[in-house]
Formats: structure tokens, sequence, C-alpha cells
């Protein structure tokens, strides 16, 4: 789902949803048993709100828990703005709703996705995850692709030129 449909089909995909002319959580063909996404991962927000609004309740586009349904979030929830001047505000801005949504989630998996949100990637004691994914990186298998003009490199300029479209809600 991105406004760059073009760079979506570059990258391979087999159906690109351009969000201004379709709303994919309206669509029907996502919404019958065949259709639906096992997966959903939000990189910028609003998508858990989405899923719990009436008519995505009635009509989901995401397979509920007991049928391997995730959503998966890397973000606080949706209009959550805040100054961090402790731990304590730390956990009740990332921690607390995060754990709330994932214990609800776990017990009462009928109707609605498992909620996970990452504040990192979980790491093993060998760091395998970390290396796996950096190899892929440097042998071009994984490209990230934020902006249909530019590839970004893992250096410190584009990591941080990254993270400010990500958090300009304008990332593709």
């Amino acid at each position: 789902v991105s406004t760059q449909t073009e760079l979506m089909h570059q990258l391979g995909v087999d159906r690109a949803i351009n969000y201004h002319e379709e709303d994919v959580w309206t669509l029907p063909e996502f919404q019958s048993p065949d259709g639906k996404f096992d997966i959903v991962i939000d990189l910028v927000e609003g998508g858990w709100d989405r899923i719990h609004t009436p008519a995505c309740k009635a009509n989901p586009i995401v397979k509920d828990g007991r049928n391997g349904g995730r959503f998966v979030t890397t973000v606080c929830p949706r209009g959550k703005t805040f100054e961090l001047h402790s731990y304590w505000q730390a956990i009740k801005a990332f921690a607390l709703p995060a754990l709330m949504n994932s214990v609800k989630t776990w017990l009462f998996q009928s109707g609605q996705p498992r909620y996970k949100f990452l504040l990192a990637l979980g790491v093993d004691k060998e760091r395998s995850q970390f290396r796996e994914l950096f190899q892929h990186i440097e042998s071009g298998k994984v490209q990230v692709v934020l902006h249909e003009d530019k590839v970004y490199e893992l250096n410190e300029d584009d990591v941080k030129e990254a993270l400010h479209i990500q958090a300009s809600g304008h990332a593709h």
C-alpha cells in the first residue's frame, strides 16, 4: 500500500494499492476468508486504530489471532505525542499500551489479530538476526526504499534521512 505503485511493481509486489485512490481496509477482495492478510506491519501509524473501527470489525481484512492473524507495529498509538523526562514516562508511553494490547489479544484472540509492538528487532545471544540482515543488505538482496528517487545505504547520514522521511508519514 503506497502512493508509489510503479515503484512497488519494480520491487516485485503482486498488487500495488494507491491509498489515495483505494481504501485497502474496505476492499471486498481482502475481506473474504481466502483473501485476508496473515499479517499487517505498520511502520507509520494508524493501522491498529483502523482495525478497531466498526466497519473494519464487521468486515476485517486481517485474520483473527486464533487463525494466525498478526498486527506488528514499531510506532506508538496514533495521537500519542509526548516528551520523555523519566523512565516512568517512557514506560507509560511505550510499554504499558503495548503490553496491554499484547495481553488482550493473546487472551481474546477471536475477532482481531494478535498485537505485537517492536521497539527493536528481537535479538538472540549471537545477534544472528542482525548479522543475517546486514549480510542481505550488503549483498543487495535487501534494499531500503523510502522514496522513489533514492536507495538508502547503511550509513549515518542515510539512516538519519530515512528516519526523517519515515517520521513524516510519507515513506513509501
